[in-house]
């Protein structure tokens, strides 16, 4: 909202618009009615609204590349398991004046996986270890613990999320979700 404001304020109605229209659109597509299980197309289109709106904020600052396989958006997901990995490499990872995020979508035997790949600050592997704790990661690392234990709750503990990282370098996240076509178990 303060973006939104910023933007009004020095009346760059153009750029104003699109944020309210990919604002509504995250909104929309984030309260989906109610439900947990969505098509994997609109979950892409839920972070690609997000991406949207930070690029406004950004600008040229941030690059953003989607690698997705058109053949996963047949298949459902519980939703908003991307964006929160997207809203923390803008929190967290950039590294001076510019950051490249990239979003992979892969249909691979029986998982679909996502990948979150920023060439960010990264963090050193204690961090990560931390953020999957449940008594050292109280105070950090929330959204990531709370995206992974949904899916696992949902699809079990085959599946989640995992992370990789290097300070300097970057981090990716790994998503896998089983692949189960829309409205099958």
């Amino acid at each position: 909202m303060s973006s939104i404001s910023r933007l009004a304020k020095f009346g760059q109605i153009d750029k104003l618009q699109q944020m309210v229209l990919d604002l509504a659109k995250f909104y929309r597509l984030s309260l989906n009615e109610g439900r947990t299980l969505i098509p994997v197309r609109s979950e892409l289109e839920q972070a690609e609204a997000y991406m949207s709106i930070q690029k406004t904020k950004f600008g040229d600052a941030v690059t953003i590349d989607y690698d997705i396989d058109p053949a996963i958006g047949k298949y459902e997901t519980i939703k908003l398991i991307l964006q929160p990995f997207i809203e923390n490499a803008f929190e967290h990872a950039r590294m001076g004046d510019s950051l490249n995020i990239r979003i992979v979508g892969r249909l691979e035997e029986e998982q679909i996986i996502f990948k979150i790949i920023d060439n960010g600050v990264g963090m050193p592997a204690e961090r990560i270890r931390q953020i999957f704790d449940p008594i050292e990661g109280l105070n950090t690392g929330f959204g990531i613990r709370n995206v992974h234990s949904r899916i696992q709750l949902h699809f079990g503990s085959d599946y989640g999320v995992t992370i990789g990282s290097g300070r300097g370098i970057g981090t990716t996240v790994q998503i896998v979700i089983p692949a189960r076509k829309i409205g099958k178990t």
